[in-house]
């Protein structure tokens, strides 16, 4: 029974700023159009029945404009998450859960891409798109033939890249 995993890097957001702690930045205007378009292509394909998101204020707003209305957790340590950190918080997913979205950061949404992805059973247009770059607003959709306890690879069948239309 194959299961689906979307992994969001956070849509554009604004400089930091003195002053101002990283986990508080904003999506920029130019990001909150690129996570409303995210929104428009992931309803089109999958609607998560879970969401993972960090907590910072880029990633909250970016989940906010997918309007994707799955119910959403927001573990701290998803902030600053690396991609082995991310994988161990996936196989914690509820077993019941057939499509589960992340929303995080760079690097460690891509890491946990390619940690993930098998190229043998991906996509290859998707995983060119994805081999040296994964910029704010990137979606990746891999389909998981395992149990989120075990998975330990998956199909990467669909990006989106930001201005994908």
């Amino acid at each position: 029974m194959s299961r689906h995993l979307i992994l969001l890097r956070h849509a554009d957001a604004e400089a930091a700023r003195p002053g101002r702690r990283d986990i508080e930045r904003q999506l920029s205007p130019a990001g909150l159009d690129q996570a409303a378009a995210a929104g428009r292509w992931l309803q089109e394909r999958r609607r998560p029945d879970v969401v993972l998101c960090s907590p910072a204020t880029r990633t909250r707003e970016t989940l906010a404009e997918l309007g994707v209305g799955a119910p959403a957790e927001f573990p701290d340590w998803l902030y600053d998450a690396g991609g082995e950190t991310i994988v161990a918080g996936i196989r914690e997913l509820d077993p019941s859960a057939r499509t589960a979205l992340v929303v995080g950061h760079a690097p460690g949404v891509p890491a946990a891409l390619h940690e993930l992805t098998d190229p043998e059973a991906s996509d290859p247009e998707a995983v060119r798109q994805v081999a040296s770059r994964f910029p704010a607003g990137t979606l990746a959709i891999l389909r998981v033939d395992q149990d989120w306890a075990e998975v330990s690879w998956g199909a990467l069948v669909a990006v989106r890249l930001p201005g994908d239309d």
